[in-house]
C-alpha cells in the first residue's frame, strides 16, 4: 500500500448520539484511514476466540490497552509494535582504517612527547570505538485507550485460511456481529453502565424547533470510535506524517488503527474507546448487558450503509 507519502483524510461518520437512562450522551464515529481505493464495503464482523470466552456463553468482553498487545499474546495477536514504531538509524562514523592510522600518529607523539619529559611509556591504552552508531526512535499512543478488536468477515477462502493462520488454533468459535454501527453503539452504553463515563465535564447539547434556539442541556459524554486497520509498509512513516498533520482526527487516533503489513491477513477492524483514567491493568473485563448481547447474532450479507459526503 503506497500510504506514508501522502495521508488521506478518513471517510469520517459521525453516526449521531443517544441518551442514556441517565441522561448520559452516547455517540458513535466511524472511521476508515484506508486509501479511498481500498475502501471496501464493510459487512458483518467476526470475533474468534476460544469457545468458553464467546461473547454469548460467558456474557463478558475483554478491553485492552495498546500495551497488552505488545507484551502478550498468541501467534499474530501479540505485536511489540502495537501502537508503537521504532526507527533505527545508523549513522557511520570515522572508518576503522582511519581510526586505526589516527590511532598510530597519537601513540607516536605521546610517546615523542614523554621521552622529551624523560618518560617512557609503554602502553597508551588507546580503544578503538565502533565506527558505527545506532539510534532508535521510539513513539507509542494509545496509553488512554482501550481496544475491542474483530476482524471484518472473510469473503473467500483464502481469506478465511489466512486469517484463522493467525490465530492460535484453539480459536475456533466465531461470533457473528451483524452490524458494527449497532454493536459500537451497545459498546459505549456497556461502558458506561460498567465503569461510567471517561469525563466528568459535561458538554453543552444546543436544542433548537424550527431553526429557533429553545435552550441548552448538559451532558457527559461517551464516546466510541471505530472503522478498520490500515496496513501498511512501514507504521514508523506513516505515524510520523500523522503527527505533523493538520487533520485533528489524523493526529489523534490514525495511530491507533495503523498495522505493518505481515499483519493484513487478520481483516481487523477495531473499537477504541478513549479514557485517561489511570488504572493498575492494560486489560480488563467488561460484562455484556442485554442490549449488548442483542447486538451479536446470526450471519448477515447485508453491507454496512457508509452515505455520501458532502463537504461545504
Amino acid at each position: 500500500m503506497r500510504f506514508a507519502s501522502s495521508l488521506y483524510l478518513p471517510q469520517f461518520v459521525n453516526e449521531g448520539f443517544s441518551l442514556d437512562h441517565d441522561a448520559n450522551m452516547i455517540s458513535t464515529w466511524h472511521l476508515d484511514f484506508r486509501p479511498p481505493a481500498e475502501r471496501l464495503p464493510i459487512g458483518q464482523l467476526v470475533k474468534y476466540s476460544r469457545v468458553e470466552h464467546a461473547i454469548e456463553r460467558c456474557k463478558t468482553i475483554q478491553l485492552a490497552r495498546p500495551l497488552c498487545f505488545r507484551q502478550q499474546g498468541e501467534t499474530l495477536i501479540h505485536d511489540e509494535n502495537e501502537a508503537q514504531v521504532t526507527k533505527v538509524v545508523k549513522r557511520e562514523g570515522v572508518p576503522l582504517a582511519v581510526a586505526e592510522a589516527w590511532q598510530r600518529q597519537l601513540d607516536d607523539y605521546l610517546r615523542s612527547m614523554a621521552a622529551l619529559m624523560g618518560y617512557k611509556v609503554l602502553d597508551c591504552n588507546i580503544t578503538l570505538v565502533d565506527p558505527i552508531t545506532v539510534d532508535r526512535d521510539t513513539h507509542t499512543w494509545g496509553a488512554d485507550h482501550w481496544l475491542y478488536c474483530t476482524a471484518m468477515s472473510p469473503t473467500a477462502d483464502a481469506q478465511r485460511k489466512l486469517l484463522r493462520e493467525s490465530l492460535d488454533p484453539n480459536y475456533c468459535h466465531e461470533t457473528n456481529i451483524p452490524s458494527a454501527r449497532t454493536f459500537a453503539q451497545e459498546l459505549g452504553r456497556a461502558y458506561v453502565a460498567a465503569y461510567g463515563t471517561p469525563e466528568d465535564e459535561k458538554e453543552p447539547m444546543a436544542h433548537s424547533l424550527d431553526g429557533e434556539p429553545t435552550g441548552t442541556t448538559y451532558h457527559r459524554l461517551m464516546l466510541v470510535i471505530h472503522g478498520p486497520a490500515v496496513y501498511v509498509r512501514d507504521p514508523f512513516a506513516v505515524c510520523a506524517a500523522a503527527a505533523n498533520s493538520q487533520d485533528s482526527r489524523v493526529k489523534a487516533l490514525l495511530p491507533l488503527f495503523v498495522k505493518h503489513q505481515d499483519y493484513s491477513g487478520q481483516r481487523e477492524y477495531r473499537f477504541v474507546i478513549g479514557d485517561r483514567r489511570q488504572t493498575d491493568t492494560d486489560k480488563k473485563v467488561m460484562p455484556v448487558p442485554r442490549g449488548l448481547l442483542a447486538a451479536v447474532g446470526p450471519y448477515s450479507t447485508t453491507p454496512m450503509a457508509i452515505p455520501d459526503f458532502h463537504p461545504l
